[in-house]
């Protein structure tokens, strides 16, 4: 078994928008591990019982205030993925899921399909390094990944976030691999 939790000091950034602060803590979930070949352990976990706090005024800073209320960013898991090699200490996750923009009821926007690595090695974004945190096997980690949303087809949407974009996300989570050896 594996279970992650996400927690506070996140960032996220999508094209030349500055990058944000995320609060994600209360988030994660609980998957199954499968010893897999050499070192490496298969993790899996199931998206419908994954929470992941949704971006808004009260888990999201830019340029350290908080987004204007209203402003909301459902976050729908559909696949977490991975494997964990315990030789190198590195974890990867393949994270599919669905961002969901809204602003109150006002607009409802296309949704923005993702797909990312998320692995405990270091990464650059804007000429800049974003370092993950090793792992060993249980405890605190930082996973990144640098990825790109594709065009949704809505014309206004696709040129206001410049789609194509290059995708910025530094989660900081606990995670605990309870058996899989």
């Amino acid at each position: 078994m594996i279970s992650l939790k996400s927690m506070k000091n996140c960032n996220l950034a999508i094209g030349p928008y500055p990058t944000f602060s995320y609060d994600a803590s209360g988030g994660g979930g609980t998957g199954s591990t499968k010893k897999g070949q050499d070192s490496r352990i298969s993790l899996k976990f199931d998206p419908e019982k994954f929470y992941i706090p949704p971006i808004n005024y009260t888990t999201t800073k830019l340029l350290g205030l908080p987004i204007p209320p209203g402003v909301n960013i459902d976050i729908v898991p559909e696949k977490i993925e991975g494997e964990y090699d315990k030789q190198k200490n590195c974890i990867n996750l393949i994270f599919q899921a669905r961002f969901l923009f809204s602003i109150g009821t006002l607009l409802k926007a296309p949704d923005l399909l993702l797909t990312a690595n998320l692995t405990n090695t270091d990464v650059n974004f804007r000429k800049r390094a974003f370092q993950s945190s090793p792992f060993t096997g249980s405890g605190n980690i930082v996973l990144v990944s640098v990825s790109t949303i594709q065009k949704t087809g809505n014309l206004i949407y696709d040129s206001f976030l410049t789609l194509p974009a290059p995708v910025l996300a530094v989660l900081h989570c606990k995670i605990d691999i309870i058996d899989g050896d």
